[in-house]
Parts: C-alpha cells; structure tokens; sequence
C-alpha cells in the first residue's frame, strides 16, 4: 500500500508537471555538502557525517483554483549507506472554492507554534536517522480538509498508513550499537527492527483535526488525534550476553488518543504561548503494558505542557539589526522512573532561545539554543552562524555541545559523547 501511494503520487504530479504549459510551472532548487563531526567519539570511522543533499520545489497553477507540488529530494552519506534518502518530502494536490481548501497526497501536517516541543504536534513523523537531535519531517501521505475565515476556522487530516520514524543506522554515533558499546564496553550485534510494529488490535490509519477561534490579538486552537503515536517506543531484549550477545530492539507503536488546547496572544511586542494536551495510549495488548507500561514506567495516560513566548528587540544598540529572545518550559507527568527517559525525554525542561539577524540584508543570522533539564544534570547548547558568501551560495558553521552525566537516566546519557561541530554549504538555484 505504501509503495502504491508513493509511486502513484510521484508518476501522476511528474506528469502533470511535464505536460503543463508554459509560464505555468514555477521551479526553485538547492544543493548542499554538510559535514558532522564528533570530536570525542573514540570508535574509529564512526566520528564523521558527510554528504551531499539536494531538492528540488516543483509548483504547477493548474487553474485559478487549483495547484500541484512535488519536492523529490535526495540525501548521500558515502560513509553511511543508513542515511540515503530518496524521496518526495511533498507530492500533493490542492483545490480551493471560496474558503475552503482540500488537499491531497504527500505532505506534513504540523500543528502548534511553540519554540521547542507543542504537546499537540503529534501527526507528522520523523526521521531519527537523518538528524537525531533535530529530526527533519520527511512527510506523511493525508488528505486535508481545511476552512478559515478572521474569525475562525478547522483543519481535518486523514493519514492512511503508517510508514515508520526512518532510525540511525548501525554506523551512526547516534545508533543503538553506540549505545550499547558505550553503556557496557563491549560490542554487541544489535538487531534493529524498524518495521512498524503495532499493538494487537490497533489500526495504521489515523485521524487529526483543529479548530481556531481568533479574538482580537488572541488565538485558541483545539485539537484532537486519535490513531497512532508516530514516536516508537523500543522493546529491547538481549539473547544471552555470555553464550550469545546479540541485542535485539523493536519499533513498536502505541496507540495514541489526544485532545490539546494551545491559547497565543501578542502584547508589548512579545509573542505568548500556552499548550496542554491530555494523553491516552492504553492498549489491550498483554505485552505491550507488561513491557511499556509496568517494566518501563510509562503511564498510559498522561499529561504534557509547553508555556513560553519570545520578544523581538530592533534598533537601538543593536543597529539596523534585530534580535529575537524566547524562552520556554515544558512538562511531562508521564514518567514513573528513570526508564521512560528512554521513550520521552522531556519531562520537566527549559528552553532559551536568541537569534540576530544583522542588518545587512538576510546575510549574516546567528542563533543560540540551550535546554537544560530542569531535575537531571543533563543540557543541550547549540550555536549556529550563517552567511551569504556569493551569489546564491551560503555558509553555515556551529555545533551542538550534549551534557549528560552517566547516571542519570535520559536518552542522551547513552550517547554522552556526542559533541559535534557541523558546517554545510548551500547553493540555492
């Protein structure tokens, strides 16, 4: 089924673009080479990520009421066979009458606008193996429906399948062999099977759908899903670490049952958020609550929040240039015990975020991140600046430094040496 979609998607938007007129076709590319280096990584060929990625945006006005994109994209990490990508980030068609908009085929539905984590946000999948501390969002096949005024409005999605959260290979210092090696000093034959598996009576088809209310200054949304969880949990059993270390871990998918409310005003210049959703993924699967719920510590229902806001400074001392400072704390009742570190990370965190942007035109922009845990000695900092060097050709330099002390539970203990330093150069054509 989904290679169905994938490829009746692909074959009917390239057709459509090949046969279009003339002047009716809008096109725009980039091309890039990044680098990832893993300064303290100690296995040897394991401390570098390089490739070459490219994309393209292909736009097609078919009619005054109606429009086609496909975004076919390629990612290459000659030392990584684990992270070539393939595929149309977007592959879709959209009809619009009046207000209302419908649209259909491959394309990601996001909700929320906070800084770091919305409660809410839980339709679009992500690719791990791609980037494990800021994943991409390489699309979801789903039919949208969507209406809006000032006033108010609704967006309804349908996602038919479930492909799976594509996961760090065996060669990434993100993997699962990394960890382990790291975790007992020895290497084991990890068997990673990321086929989505899902609990005994679930289904791969989802549903989601948000409604706005707007006031003045003042947005609620509501919002609803109801299908599966797209973030897997990992049920990870060892065969015999004597007679036969071999390490085996499972992708499983929960059923996930959400309603969220997200409240956002702007007063005095700054932007504010508030978001909270209530969390259901009971299952009748025996194993799955022996293993998730009882072993791991993950509650079955919980509660998640995210409250933050930014502030946007112009002029003054900083010159022509503007700085944008935002701030933001999120909260997770759903952990019992360390263990569900493993599954969801966030539980109790600050987030601070600044990015300026020079005035010299978009050319120069440097950003700064940092999340620390606010009950574990555990953070993330990330430094990024970027510049236009030529025409269409722009440079990025940063890093990320992860701190994550040996005993504490976090995911990011398992992999608590990987600082990395990352540049990447882009053409835009």
């Amino acid at each position: 089924m989904k290679r169905v979609l994938r490829s009746a998607a692909v074959v009917a938007l390239t057709a459509l673009v090949a046969t279009a007129r003339a002047g009716e076709v809008r096109w725009t590319g980039i091309a890039s080479v990044e680098t990832r280096w893993y300064p303290r990584e100690e296995a040897a060929g394991r401390d570098l990520e390089w490739g070459p990625q490219a994309g393209l945006e292909i736009a097609w006005a078919i009619s005054r009421n109606a429009r086609a994109q496909i975004n076919p994209h390629i990612h290459w990490d000659p030392l990584d066979g684990g992270r070539w990508r393939a595929i149309p980030t977007e592959a879709w068609v959209e009809t619009r009458s009046g207000r209302v908009r419908a649209r259909v085929g491959r394309q990601t539905v996001a909700f929320g606008s906070a800084l770091l984590f919305n409660p809410a946000d839980v339709a679009a999948t992500r690719d791990w193996g791609l980037d494990f501390l800021d994943p991409p969002r390489p699309g979801d096949w789903a039919g949208v429906l969507a209406y809006g005024t000032s006033g108010w409005g609704f967006e309804i999605a349908a996602l038919p399948v479930l492909e799976g959260a594509p996961l760090p290979g065996a060669r990434s210092p993100w993997s699962f062999e990394a960890a382990a090696r790291r975790q007992t000093g020895f290497d084991f034959e990890v068997t990673v099977l990321d086929e989505p598996r899902l609990p005994r009576g679930t289904s791969e088809v989802s549903g989601t759908g948000r409604v706005r209310v707007t006031h003045g200054s003042l947005d609620l949304y509501l919002t609803g899903y109801s299908g599966v969880d797209r973030v897997p949990v990992f049920l990870v059993s060892v065969a015999d670490l004597l007679v036969d270390p071999r390490v085996r871990a499972e992708a499983v998918y929960l059923p996930l049952h959400l309603i969220g409310v997200e409240v956002q005003t702007v007063t005095g210049g700054a932007v504010l958020h508030a978001a909270a959703a209530y969390r259901d993924q009971s299952t009748d699967d025996a194993r799955i609550r022996r293993e998730v719920f009882e072993g791991s510590g993950l509650s079955p229902r919980s509660v998640q929040v995210a409250l933050g806001g930014d502030y946007l400074l112009e002029g003054g001392v900083l010159g022509e240039g503007t700085l944008d400072l935002g701030m933001e704390v999120t909260f997770d009742d759903g952990a019992r015990g360390d263990e569900l570190a493993f599954y969801r990370p966030l539980q109790r965190d600050l987030a601070v975020t600044a990015a300026f942007l020079l005035g010299d035109l978009p050319d120069t922009r440097v950003e700064a991140a940092w999340v620390q845990d606010l009950e574990r000695d555990e953070s993330v900092a990330s430094l990024r600046a970027a510049r236009r060097i030529g025409s269409g050709l722009r440079l990025e330099v940063g890093g990320e430094v992860v701190r994550a002390p040996a005993d504490t539970g976090s995911p990011l203990a398992l992999y608590r040496a990987n600082d990395r330093l990352v540049t990447r150069l882009s053409l835009v054509f």
